[in-house]
């Protein structure tokens, strides 16, 4: 669909660099799908929030980072 649109020209041009794509056209079209997945990444994530359980065994697995170190040495 042919639209005309008022968009400043350097970020036009950080869009060409960013998506890559050779043509204005393409380059708009691009963000424009990567914008709507990131909303909807962001909404799946938000609705997410609060039901996932982390468990930090951060000092466990140093632990067992350490001894492997030991049992090479050896």
């Amino acid at each position: 669909m042919r639209t005309t649109l008022n968009i400043d020209k350097e970020l036009l041009d950080s869009v060409l660099e960013a998506t890559g794509e050779k043509s204005k056209s393409k380059a708009v079209s691009t963000a424009l799908s990567d914008y709507l997945r990131h909303k909807k990444n962001v909404a799946e994530l938000r609705a997410i929030a609060g039901n996932v359980g982390i468990v930090d065994n951060l000092k466990e697995l140093e632990a067992l980072e350490l001894e492997d170190l030991e049992q090479l040495q050896w």
